[in-house]
């Protein structure tokens, strides 16, 4: 007994001093930081739930109650531009550094390589231009890269425990290379310049799809789907509704400023909520009698004359915009 105790206790010391260590690396590695971002550690706010890090513009540090190590930080609008700074701090399960209005001073994914354990990483509105150097970040469960100037979805092959990929207002012209995601939930590729709706099949587990404002020009390949329940298509060039059959699941559906004559196509979509058309060329109400949960319809800014059919769809319960 007393020689079980002397070994808990050495490897109770042992552990207890390499976390000192750690903790007083990772104020050092904080130091660099801050200074070149050119910040003091006074414009840093402590905060203690890493969940709400997400949200707000304060710079913002976390610390693990037991060992002192640095498991989460936040910059916002500052110079920083040198992510192998922050490489030791390997005990970081969130890191969000945004810039403003594309003016961030990223511009390449390196040092990294050591933050296995980040679970967020957030680097939106910098100048990044290409996603490699993320191949070790196995627990990533969220990565936002969101306004910057990427050109190619590559680098996350190994990133299968991500839940939301967010690639917004890039340079993107092609999806692909989203094979192994196959617990992604939340995908947003809007603002960029996607020619074509394609390699989604093995996003089996999607709930939240957003494409609007490409060079789409066809709704299609969206058949794997079956656990969508929103899908964003608005600002391309569609002229008509079509390849939503198996997406029984969906409840909001966007399709504004199109090229769409006719509503057609939906007769599947038997939990839609929300139907957003407006802004296409529909000269009728017509092809949503079968739509038994829909709430909300907005056909603001078409071509629709005959108002009175509204009324029909009043006795259900259905709000429809007209102007």
């Amino acid at each position: 007994m007393r020689l079980f105790l002397s070994i808990y206790f050495f490897f109770f010391l042992l552990f207890g001093l390499l976390g000192a260590e750690d903790a007083k690396s990772d104020r050092t590695a904080f130091a660099e930081v801050l200074k070149n971002a050119h910040i003091s550690q006074t414009d840093v706010k402590n905060v203690s739930n890493l969940e709400k890090m997400e949200f707000g513009d304060e710079n913002q540090i976390s610390y693990d109650p037991v060992s002192g190590r640095i498991v989460g930080l936040k910059l916002h609008l500052t110079e920083f531009n040198d992510l192998s700074l922050i490489s030791s701090l390997t005990g970081l399960k969130v890191l969000i550094i945004s810039g403003d209005e594309g003016n961030g001073q990223i511009s390449q994914l390196q040092g990294l390589d050591n933050l296995s354990n980040l679970k967020v990483l957030s680097l939106r509105e910098h100048k990044i231009q290409k996603m490699k150097g993320l191949h070790n970040l196995k627990n990533l469960e969220k990565l936002d890269l969101s306004m910057n100037e990427i050109g190619k979805i590559e680098g996350i092959e190994n990133l299968k425990n991500l839940k939301k990929l967010e690639l917004g207002d890039n340079k993107l012209t092609k999806i692909e290379n989203l094979n192994s995601l196959t617990y992604l939930e939340e995908l947003y590729l809007h603002r960029n310049q996607i020619l074509k709706l394609e390699n989604l099949e093995f996003l089996v587990n999607l709930r939240i799809l957003h494409v609007y404002e490409n060079e789409l020009s066809k709704i299609e390949n969206l058949d794997n789907l079956r656990n969508l329940e929103e899908l964003e298509l608005g600002v391309c060039k569609f002229q008509k509704i079509e390849g939503l059959n198996n997406l029984t699941k969906l409840k909001i559906l966007k399709l504004w400023y199109n090229k769409i004559g006719k509503i057609e196509g939906l007769d599947s979509l038997v939990n839609l909520e929300t139907l957003d058309l407006s802004n296409n060329r529909i000269s009728k109400i017509e092809g949503i009698d079968n739509l038994p949960e829909v709430k909300f319809i907005d056909l603001t800014n078409n071509k629709i004359t005959n108002k009175k059919t509204v009324k029909k769809y009043l006795n259900k319960n259905i709000m429809i915009e007209l102007e």
